[in-house]
């Protein structure tokens, strides 16, 4: 359902974040639920929460945040798992953090033009802080997380 407050809203698309923290795009009126894994929500809501940008090989540094986003999303599961995944998300060395960001990437290109799809994506020159350019002013939270994990 629509939220009804962002109905007046120009036609661009928006991001809603419902209370279980699943992502959904608006656009032209319809809802589309983007279905992202914990593991790729995570490593989203992190860069939402650092419009600043932040650059992949400087993420080992924000690990503490990261496990703290993942955790909170993931609240079972097998405790040596969770912390493989975002081992190797914040591994300067691995691919993972390319993969996820390709997953989402490609999750918004198949509902959006290239420009706007381009705004919602993590995206920055190699060597340089990654962002997501989408104005947070068209990002709705149903419920914020909690501000221990939001940087």
């Amino acid at each position: 359902m629509i939220p009804t407050h962002v109905k007046t809203w120009d036609s661009g698309p928006y991001l809603y974040i419902d209370d279980h923290y699943e992502l959904h795009l608006y656009y032209q009126d319809t809802q589309i639920p983007l279905n992202f894994p914990p593991i790729l929500r995570c490593l989203y809501f992190f860069y939402l929460k650092h419009p600043e940008g932040v650059c992949r090989y400087k993420l080992p540094e924000y690990e503490k945040q990261i496990r703290g986003i993942y955790n909170f999303l993931v609240r079972i599961g097998n405790p040596k798992g969770k912390k493989a995944r975002i081992d190797q998300l914040v591994d300067r060395w691995s691919n993972s953090f390319n993969e996820k960001c390709t997953r989402i990437k490609t999750t918004f290109m198949e509902h959006l033009e290239d420009e706007e799809a381009s705004d919602l994506c993590i995206d920055g020159q190699r060597k340089l802080p990654k962002s997501i350019r989408f104005s947070r002013e068209r990002v709705i939270w149903q419920n914020d997380l909690p501000n221990a994990l939001a940087g």
